[in-house]
């Protein structure tokens, strides 16, 4: 039987498992801190992201407020300037209906004079006979 040796303390050896260790263990790390700082990174592109992204929201929302309240306006006045048409249009309405009863008795009364008028030139002439036969009985006397 062979004896085992003794291993020393005081004797410091590197063998090829121990540097393929303590590079393994380097890389890690450094890969490690690798993925975190590029983690941090989109993490910090993100959050910027997504406060400019709100802000744009914002901004559209301001905007088509905006718009909407000048729509809103616009059929407001519209609204108004109808019901001052539509005012317009009663009073002119009212005018025309006036305007017509007013010609219908105007028609009238100068149908009624048109009538007197020949009643007038009728009597005028039946004057004028009785004038002319009076006027040849004097001259026959």
């Amino acid at each position: 039987m062979t004896e085992m040796q003794k291993p020393t303390i005081g004797r410091f050896e590197i063998n090829l498992n121990t540097i393929i260790q303590l590079v393994t263990l380097v890389g890690m790390i450094v890969g490690g801190l690798a993925i975190f700082i590029n983690g941090q990174r989109d993490i910090d592109d993100l959050t910027s992201w997504r406060a400019s992204h709100e802000e744009l929201h914002k901004e559209a929302k301001a905007a088509r407020e905006a718009t909407i309240a000048r729509f809103d306006e616009r059929i407001k006045t519209l609204e108004e300037t109808k019901i001052k048409r539509d005012s317009q249009i009663e009073a002119l309405q009212n005018k025309t209906v006036a305007l017509d009863q007013s010609l219908l008795s105007t028609n009238s009364i100068l149908r009624d004079l048109s009538n007197k008028l020949n009643d007038v030139v009728t009597d005028s002439r039946v004057s004028k006979e009785i004038l002319q036969r009076l006027e040849q009985r004097s001259r026959v006397r």
